[in-house]
């Protein structure tokens, strides 16, 4: 219903659903949540809307942990770690 209002809003023609699972023991699996939402909004809406994997208009990104977490918009963050709390070891993982 949520991703379904979002939908709605939105002034896009195309949508993708994207989600990720933290939980794999949970018993959907990612593409088969894509499947069931997309499958929600298409009987739902009111809109002629089109799944556009490559370059949508709407991306909704859903992730299921303990909540589901629903966002469409991602603010980028400043990256790295703050000023003042790296040190002058270095640390190299491989494999």
């Amino acid at each position: 219903e949520v991703c379904l209002e979002v939908i709605e809003k939105s002034e896009g023609k195309t949508f993708k659903i994207q989600t990720k699972r933290n939980d794999k023991d949970y018993p959907m699996h990612s593409h088969d949540i894509n499947t069931a939402i997309a499958g929600h909004i298409f009987h739902h809406t009111s809109k002629d809307l089109k799944v556009d994997v490559h370059h949508p208009d709407v991306l909704l990104k859903v992730e299921v942990r303990k909540l589901v977490n629903i966002y469409s918009v991602m603010i980028p963050g400043p990256g790295g770690m703050p000023v003042g709390t790296n040190g002058k070891a270095m640390l190299l993982l491989s494999g």
